[in-house]
């Protein structure tokens, strides 16, 4: 049986083509049978309505969705049970799909990514683009694949974007033109466009915006006096528009092949265009580029026998190229800085001609959607694409190699066709990995495939430092999760945990499980609320098969248990999941154990509150001894602060368990050392600026005290900053507004002064790179830094703190952060009010941050009184 629907009414059909039904229905976008054939569902074309009908023509169920047109269900699918609806809309600012039940309830909505990307420009200095997109957002990355900045602006679907010259600003278009700063910032927003506007590009001096409209109109803007002046171009669409070299010339394309040559004051001086008479269906002209010395105009047609057009000044054909497209769709046509080669987008694909010969030299595969936008490196070692695929594309242009980047909202990912990636911390969720149906995670093969370091040395970006720096990073992770090396591990397998018995017996969970794998086993790892059970990277297992049972204790509450396995490749299983509540009596212990140094041996680093940020704050946790079973509190400050009292530090915690909460706080200098590793140190009373690896204590052996624990509520808070690779200008400037505002950074010139002659390692800020996750989330704990990586942490005579530490104390005496009133302030609330506070004191030169990884703890102080 098959169904067509009309407008209004659906009809039923045998195979045969014989009617056998109809009844009214819908406006219909799309028709689907439930597996059992009973019932038909329909997604309304304009109606924002999935009606349930019966075989017999009777609406027996109506689900709404969306709230405007676009958002109608135009595509629609059913579970296997016919339980469950999948709506798809069809606007484009990206589609969305929702799942629904039968019953008209919204079960989930998956979250949209970018949709399609419209456009691609480069900064001039090659280091940064630009991307445009169908949801209506500009997004900055680096070369280097990382996002830089996502911001909003435009009211409708953009499509047009250009980067003057002089490298200080960008624009783009859609219902109106914004003006945007080098990184990001809105500057000015032009508007009075005729059905929107469509091509920008910018004079060679930067002074001039030529911006062509959906009217035909060229509107040319002096940035400068603020003027604007208007031609009338075309009487549809202005498609296309470039600048010649020499800046007296430019073109304008339009529909039926339509080219035209104008003087820049407006005057027509050539034209070339179909026939009216000729009624074959023609294309527009959609892509147009100058060659280097001006001599040739090139256009990008959707002509099947002269998809490449090169005109002459006269706007006469002299030469073209075909491609062996049935069907074409040129979205981009590009010189390359030095005039040495062509590059066009022919559908998916890119193809690089040698403007010299005419010889196409490579075909440039990996897009699975149209090419809409195309941009070279000032140096055309590299060219970046932009298609409907949603994703962008930085390509090698010697080797074809390339990465494709992604991004959802703040996260991105970059990859390679082999499954080599890097990503924002948790930009892994983004893709998966598939082989035939079955899909995987990302995160279960990043101990072998998150190489970011092979990624950029096989595209010839980045620095070697950086490059290196990021290999070491790689072989950290493997060596703390006890693996080796090895690249032939790439096939897409991963171990199987399957939970066979899980039950509460008292306060404890005895589970059974299973795990097999094709690779050998390595071992398994428990984790009860994100924190692990087991040291290290759990228990070993050998062999390729195994059966584990464990007697796990829960903490109070609920308590989300995850067992999880790794083969000797270090690619890790599904985590199979199991939840119980614990509700018994009874109160924890909490642990405060506080360091902060102001006094150094070196009076050179000397600070003024860094000690009394570990006072202020152990007094505080004093104070809750009425909310604890005991209150453990050990505080080093000053000369008691160093790598060897660290260390015995844990004994504190010796005697620790389950329900406990342990707190551990630093305050004073934080620095990164001169190794290829660049580690990063806390500054102990006697450092050695020279020797960070001799006489200070690296970040890690500060979170070793909260690694193999009995609690599992645990947190980290840093009062250190990250600023040592900051450059001189930004020093200076920040160093100014700091003044101002009475405030005194965290930092030292006696740090600064084995750095002078060194390069800055600006990429050490970017940690937000996946290559920085623990995969094995060792410690479980969560870590509340006071500033972002690059800025300073500051203190204050009037506060006589730290600013992060005093807002931290503010927050727990003062109940301020308690938004619920509910008499607990939870860390998102302690979050939230700290980031807010501290960065209003700040001027925004210091934001706090907080490192998630584990996503399932969930605890809080009550507010004291």
């Amino acid at each position: 049986m098959k169904n067509v629907a009309d407008k209004l009414a659906t009809t039923l059909w045998d195979l045969e083509g014989n009617p056998m039904g109809r009844f009214s229905s819908h406006s219909t976008a799309s028709l689907r049978f439930t597996p059992d054939g009973t019932h038909l569902v329909s997604g309304g074309q304009h109606d924002n309505r999935v009606n349930v009908y019966t075989r017999a023509g009777q609406l027996v169920d109506t689900i709404t969705v969306g709230s405007t047109w676009q958002r109608s269900p135009q595509r629609i699918a059913l579970s296997p049970d016919g339980q469950s609806i999948v709506t798809a809309d069809d606007d484009l600012e990206p589609p969305g799909l929702t799942i629904w039940n039968r019953a008209g309830g919204l079960e989930r909505s998956l979250e949209r990514f970018s949709g399609n990307l419209t456009n691609v420009a480069m900064a001039p200095d090659g280091t940064m683009f630009v991307t445009l997109a169908a949801d209506r957002r500009v997004r900055i990355w680096s070369l280097a694949g990382r996002l830089l900045r996502s911001v909003s602006g435009h009211t409708d679907y953009p499509s047009a974007l250009a980067y003057a010259p002089n490298g200080n600003y960008f624009a783009s278009g859609g219902a109106e033109v914004i003006i945007w700063s080098r990184d990001g910032r809105s500057l000015a927003t032009l508007n009075g466009f005729g059905n929107g506007a469509n091509v920008l590009t910018f004079s060679s001096d930067s002074r001039f915006l030529f911006c062509g409209d959906g009217s035909g109109t060229v509107h040319v803007f002096d940035l400068k006096d603020r003027q604007a002046r208007r031609i009338k171009a075309h009487d549809g669409r202005v498609e296309a528009i470039a600048l010649h070299p020499s800046g007296r010339w430019f073109a304008t394309g339009a529909a039926r092949e339509h080219v035209r040559l104008w003087t820049i004051d407006g005057t027509l001086v050539a034209e070339r265009k179909f026939p009216d008479k000729i009624v074959t269906p023609v294309g527009s002209a959609f892509a147009l580029a100058f060659s280097g010395d001006g001599q040739h105009l090139v256009v990008g047609t959707s002509n099947r026998t002269e998809t490449i057009q090169i005109l002459d000044l006269n706007a006469r054909l002299v030469a073209s190229i075909k491609t062996s497209h049935s069907v074409v769709n040129a979205g981009s046509v590009l010189i390359s800085p030095s005039g040495r080669w062509l590059v066009a987008t022919v559908n998916n694909q890119i193809g690089i001609w040698d403007w010299s010969t005419r010889k196409l030299v490579r075909v440039l595969r990996g897009h699975s959607g149209r090419v809409e936008g195309l941009a070279f490196t000032p140096d055309e070692r590299h060219l970046v694409s932009a298609s409907h695929d949603s994703t962008a594309r930085v390509w090698k242009v010697e080797t074809g190699d390339s990465m494709a980047l992604l991004s959802r909202g703040a996260d991105w990912i970059m990859f390679t066709p082999d499954g080599y990636f890097d990503a924002s911390h948790y930009g892994g969720e983004l893709v998966a990995m598939v082989r035939g149906l079955e899909a995987f995670s990302v995160d279960q093969f990043a101990t072998r495939l998150n190489r970011p370091d092979l990624v950029l040395r096989r595209l010839g970006v980045g620095s070697d430092e950086f490059i290196e720096h990021l290999e070491l990073q790689h072989r950290k992770r493997l060596q703390r999760a006890g693996l080796r090396d090895d690249p032939a591990a790439s096939e897409i397998e991963a171990p199987e945990v399957r939970l066979t018995s899980a039950r509460r017996e008292g306060k404890h969970a005895l589970l059974e499980a299973e795990v097999q794998a094709r690779a050998p086993l390595q071992s398994y790892q428990i984790y009860v609320n994100g924190v692990p059970t087991f040291p290290g990277s759990g228990k070993p297992l050998h062999g390729t098969a195994a059966r584990v049972s464990e007697r796990i204790e829960l903490g109070q509450g609920l308590n989300t248990v995850e067992i999880t396995a790794f083969d000797v490749r270090g690619v890790e299983a599904f985590r199979a999941r199991w939840s119980s509540t614990y509700a018994g009596e009874g109160k924890g212990d909490l642990y405060f154990i506080g360091f902060g140094v102001a006094r150094y041996q070196n009076p050179a680093l000397n600070l003024q509150f860094a000690d009394k940020d570990a006072l202020d704050l152990a007094n505080v946790m004093q104070r809750y001894q009425p909310h604890f079973r005991k209150v453990v509190v050990r505080t080093y400050v000053n000369e008691a602060v160093t790598v060897e009292n660290i260390v015995k530090a844990k004994e504190v915690l010796r005697d620790a368990r389950v329900d406990d909460t342990v707190v551990v706080f630093v305050s004073g200098h934080g620095a990164y050392d001169l190794s290829r590793e660049a580690t990063y140190y806390y500054a102990t009373h006697n450092v050695d600026v020279k020797d960070l690896a001799g006489t200070a204590a690296s970040f890690e052996r500060i979170e070793s005290l909260l690694r193999d624990i009995g609690p599992r509520r645990k947190l980290l808070l840093v009062d250190t900053c990250e600023s040592g690779e900051i450059d001189d200008a930004s020093r200076a400037e920040i160093e100014a507004r700091r003044h101002a505002m009475g405030l005194d950074g965290r930092t030292s010139a006696a740090l600064q002064s084995d750095r002078a002659s060194r390069p800055r390692r600006v990429f050490l800020y970017d940690r937000d790179r996946y290559i920085y996750n623990d995969l094995t989330r060792r410690t479980g704990a969560l870590v509340f830094s006071a500033a972002h990586a690059g800025e300073l942490s500051f203190e204050s005579p009037k506060i006589q703190n730290g600013v992060f530490t005093w807002e931290i104390v503010d927050a727990l005496v003062s109940g301020k952060a308690d938004v619920n009133r509910d008499g607990t302030i939870t860390l998102d609330e302690l979050q939230a009010y700290v980031s807010r506070n501290v960065a209003v004191k700040t001027g925004g030169l210091q934001r706090p941050t907080m490192d998630r990884d584990n996503i399932h703890q969930r605890f809080g102080f009550p507010v004291l009184r």
